[in-house]
Protein backbone atom coordinates (compact mmCIF):
# COMPACT_ATOMS: atom_id res chain seq x y z
CA UNK A 1 0.00 0.00 0.00
CA UNK A 2 2.77 2.44 0.88
CA UNK A 3 4.57 1.53 -2.32
CA UNK A 4 1.44 2.47 -4.26
CA UNK A 5 1.33 5.93 -2.68
CA UNK A 6 5.05 6.44 -3.19
CA UNK A 7 4.77 5.42 -6.82
CA UNK A 8 1.53 7.21 -7.70
CA UNK A 9 1.18 9.82 -4.96
CA UNK A 10 2.75 12.69 -6.88
CA UNK A 11 0.59 11.96 -9.93
CA UNK A 12 -2.55 12.03 -7.80
CA UNK A 13 -1.54 15.28 -6.12
CA UNK A 14 -0.80 16.92 -9.48
CA UNK A 15 -4.11 15.70 -10.90
CA UNK A 16 -6.06 17.05 -7.93
CA UNK A 17 -4.22 20.39 -8.05
CA UNK A 18 -4.83 20.70 -11.78
CA UNK A 19 -8.54 20.07 -11.30
CA UNK A 20 -8.66 22.71 -8.55
CA UNK A 21 -6.87 25.28 -10.70
CA UNK A 22 -9.26 24.65 -13.62
CA UNK A 23 -12.28 24.97 -11.31
CA UNK A 24 -10.95 28.23 -9.82
CA UNK A 25 -10.27 29.63 -13.29
CA UNK A 26 -13.83 28.86 -14.40
CA UNK A 27 -15.25 30.45 -11.26
CA UNK A 28 -13.14 33.59 -11.74
CA UNK A 29 -14.22 33.79 -15.39
CA UNK A 30 -17.88 33.55 -14.40
CA UNK A 31 -17.51 36.25 -11.74
CA UNK A 32 -15.68 38.48 -14.18
CA UNK A 33 -18.38 38.05 -16.85
CA UNK A 34 -21.08 38.75 -14.28
CA UNK A 35 -19.36 41.88 -13.01
CA UNK A 36 -18.80 43.09 -16.57
CA UNK A 37 -22.53 42.63 -17.33
CA UNK A 38 -23.58 44.47 -14.15
CA UNK A 39 -21.21 47.36 -14.80
CA UNK A 40 -22.33 47.63 -18.43
CA UNK A 41 -25.97 47.73 -17.38
CA UNK A 42 -25.33 50.37 -14.73
CA UNK A 43 -23.17 52.54 -17.02
CA UNK A 44 -25.79 52.46 -19.79
CA UNK A 45 -28.59 53.21 -17.31
CA UNK A 46 -26.80 56.21 -15.77
CA UNK A 47 -25.64 57.57 -19.12
CA UNK A 48 -29.13 57.40 -20.58
CA UNK A 49 -30.50 59.10 -17.45
CA UNK A 50 -28.10 62.04 -17.66
CA UNK A 51 -28.36 62.33 -21.44
CA UNK A 52 -32.15 62.61 -21.08
CA UNK A 53 -31.69 65.42 -18.52
CA UNK A 54 -29.12 67.21 -20.65
CA UNK A 55 -26.70 67.79 -17.76
CA UNK A 56 -24.75 65.79 -15.21
CA UNK A 57 -23.67 66.53 -11.66
CA UNK A 58 -19.96 66.25 -10.85
CA UNK A 59 -20.51 63.24 -8.60
CA UNK A 60 -22.48 61.53 -11.41
CA UNK A 61 -19.59 61.97 -13.83
CA UNK A 62 -17.13 60.66 -11.24
CA UNK A 63 -19.30 57.58 -10.71
CA UNK A 64 -19.60 56.91 -14.42
CA UNK A 65 -15.85 57.38 -14.93
CA UNK A 66 -15.05 55.00 -12.05
CA UNK A 67 -17.49 52.37 -13.29
CA UNK A 68 -16.17 52.67 -16.83
CA UNK A 69 -12.55 52.33 -15.68
CA UNK A 70 -13.42 49.08 -13.88
CA UNK A 71 -15.51 47.90 -16.84
CA UNK A 72 -12.69 48.55 -19.31
CA UNK A 73 -10.14 46.86 -17.02
CA UNK A 74 -12.09 43.58 -17.14
CA UNK A 75 -12.48 43.63 -20.91
CA UNK A 76 -15.60 45.72 -21.42
CA UNK A 77 -16.14 47.69 -24.61
CA UNK A 78 -18.89 48.51 -27.07
CA UNK A 79 -21.92 50.73 -26.53
CA UNK A 80 -20.87 51.77 -23.03
CA UNK A 81 -17.76 53.50 -24.39
CA UNK A 82 -19.78 55.56 -26.86
CA UNK A 83 -22.28 56.58 -24.19
CA UNK A 84 -19.55 57.60 -21.75
CA UNK A 85 -17.99 59.77 -24.44
CA UNK A 86 -21.38 61.44 -25.05
CA UNK A 87 -21.87 62.07 -21.33
CA UNK A 88 -18.42 63.67 -21.08
CA UNK A 89 -19.69 66.41 -23.42
CA UNK A 90 -22.67 67.27 -21.18
CA UNK A 91 -22.56 70.44 -19.09
CA UNK A 92 -21.91 69.74 -15.43
CA UNK A 93 -23.76 71.10 -12.44
CA UNK A 94 -22.81 71.15 -8.78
Amino acid sequence: MIEFFVQYGMEMVCTILSACVIWLFRQASAYRAGMRALLRDRIIDRCNHYLAHGQIPVYGMENIENMYAAYAAIGGNGAAKKLVEEVRDLPTRS
